[in-house]
Order: C-alpha cells, then sequence, then structure tokens
C-alpha cells in the first residue's frame, strides 16, 4: 500500500477533490432553491457607528439557546446588537431584550449560509458600523475567554482577526471567531464572494478560505491571535494531556503536515485560548475527525461550567 505522504497518493487525493468540485452545480442549485423559497422579509437598516455581532447556531435544546444568552448579556454587552442566525430544530421565542434579533431558517450552508443570509440582509448599511463581531456555535467557551478574544483583536494590528488559523491546503482564518474593525467596500466584496453550500468541505473551501483570499487579494490585513505553526512546535509540551494519539499526531508533525489546531492540537487551544471544540465530544472514536475522549476534557468544561455528556 501506498504511504498517505506519497506524491502518487496526494495527486490521486486532489483529482478526486477536482472532480467533487464538478459535481457541485448540484449542490449550488439546491442552496439557490433554498434561498428563493425563504420568506421574503425588510432588510435591516443598521445604525451609523454601533457594534454588531453576527451569531450563528445550531440549536436543538433550550439550554443551548440559554448559553447564546448568558454570552451576549455578559461577554458581549458593550455591543449594540447580536443577530442571532438559528438553523437548528430547536425555535426559540424572540428575545424580549432589544440587544438580541433571532432569525430561525433551514440549514442550507450552515455557518457561511446563515451569513451570508443576514448580510445580505444588511447590504451597505454594514459600511455605516463600526465593528463587527462574527461568531458559531462550534466550540465552548471558558467564562470570559470571548470578551478577552474581543478586546485583544480591538487593539490587533490586523483589519479582520480570527481566534486561530489554519494552514490546511490553503491559508485561512477559521470561522468561530472572527472580528472586523470595519467594513468596508473591500469587506462587503468579500463577504460576497462567498458561497453558501451544504457539505462541510465545499463550505469551507468556497467559505473560510474564499473569504480569506478574497481579503487578502483586496488589500485587507488579516491575522489570527494563535498560530497553528507555533502550536504544531508546541504539541509535546502538552504531550501528558492527549491518550494514545500523540503517537499518531507527533509522526503527522514531524512529516510536515499542516493540522487543525482545534483538532490535534486542542489541549494548548483549551488551556490558552479557553476553547474547546465541540466535535471532539461528538466524534470520540475517530482520529481523523478528533482524538480520542480522555478525562482531562471531560475535567475542563465541567469546570467550565458545562456538562460534557
Amino acid at each position: 500500500m501506498l504511504p498517505p505522504s506519497s506524491k502518487f497518493f496526494r495527486l490521486i487525493r486532489k483529482l478526486l477533490g477536482d472532480l467533487l468540485d464538478y459535481l457541485l452545480i448540484l449542490d449550488y442549485l439546491y442552496a439557490k432553491l433554498i434561498r428563493l423559497t425563504e420568506k421574503k422579509s425588510e432588510p435591516i437598516e443598521l445604525m451609523s457607528n454601533s457594534r454588531i455581532v453576527f451569531y450563528s447556531a445550531y440549536l436543538s435544546s433550550e439550554e443551548e439557546y440559554k448559553i447564546v444568552q448568558q454570552h451576549v448579556r455578559v461577554d458581549l454587552k458593550d455591543f449594540d446588537k447580536t443577530f442571532l442566525i438559528n438553523t437548528g430544530s430547536y425555535s426559540p421565542i424572540p428575545d424580549v431584550f432589544p440587544d438580541l434579533i433571532v432569525f430561525n431558517r433551514k440549514n442550507c450552508g450552515r455557518d457561511f449560509g446563515s451569513l451570508r443570509h443576514i448580510i445580505q440582509k444588511c447590504g451597505k448599511s454594514l459600511e455605516k458600523v463600526s465593528e463587527v463581531l462574527i461568531l458559531n456555535d462550534s466550540i465552548y467557551w471558558k467564562p470570559g475567554s470571548l470578551k478577552q478574544f474581543v478586546s485583544k483583536a480591538r487593539n490587533s494590528e490586523f483589519c479582520v482577526t480570527g481566534l486561530t488559523s489554519s494552514y490546511q491546503h490553503s491559508f485561512h482564518l477559521q470561522s468561530f471567531a472572527l472580528h472586523f474593525k470595519k467594513i468596508d467596500v473591500r469587506v462587503l466584496k468579500a463577504f460576497n464572494s462567498i458561497y453558501a453550500l451544504r457539505a462541510k468541505r465545499t463550505i469551507v473551501k468556497y467559505g473560510e478560505k474564499k473569504l480569506s483570499k478574497s481579503l487578502e487579494k483586496s488589500g485587507v490585513t488579516i491575522g489570527s491571535q494563535f498560530d497553528p505553526r507555533i502550536m504544531q512546535s508546541n504539541v509535546k509540551n502538552y504531550s501528558s494531556w492527549y491518550d494514545k494519539d500523540i503517537d499518531a499526531i507527533l509522526a503527522l508533525v514531524n512529516q510536515g503536515t499542516a493540522l487543525n489546531p482545534t483538532i490535534h492540537f486542542w489541549p494548548e487551544f483549551a488551556l490558552s485560548a479557553g476553547v474547546i471544540k465541540k466535535s471532539l465530544l461528538k466524534n470520540p472514536a475517530k482520529f481523523s475527525q478528533a482524538p480520542i475522549r480522555n478525562m482531562k476534557l471531560i475535567e475542563l468544561l465541567t469546570e467550565w461550567g458545562f456538562k460534557a455528556s
């Protein structure tokens, strides 16, 4: 069998990926159909110099909704308004507080489908705001860590700051936490360049990666607070936090393989950034998706006030 690192294997994988891209027309048509059938509503007019949050969530219970509410009331209280775009089975009752507005829609395109939907509703009025924060609910935040991320992003050298980035296939900011110091014509053009498709692979390629590429191409400075290359060099310092995954991870690091920092370097990410990816609990047995769940991960979540079930 050919080793995964061989050039031939990578070529075959690329060809298969290109073939999948040609089949995206069906995915695109489906996404287009969903957008056409969505109930038309009035456009959103944003206030000048306001601070706005776009929060994409897949809510399945009232408990998950309460977590979002807690973020809005505590970590994001100095923002003027939060737009929660929910694609889950639980439809929250519209919030009685004016700083949290809830939209419920079909899950087409995951967080980037929701992002594209709300941005199109806001239109050019986005250029009037002074700050935009984009979040999704794919991670657990340690109490206070979201507020700390925002504070650091406001003082960053970058116009657009992500909590972390990835070099898998190409450099891009990961979408679960993105801070924009301002929205101008270049940023709006980058937003409008993304596609809201269904499959995870296409969302990353035509959502996350395309957004970062479009921003860089237009001259917008982007960067992250946690560089995966540095985290990769630190992995041995956290070896006691892993189960038997550590040997496989070290082998990939030694090969120079670009890894997902939220998955493969989760101990440093949890201890330094105060963030844990939810998929670490949802797919505990598959190393390709997440490290094997261990008690230290459970203890951290419990300490943060979450139920690690």
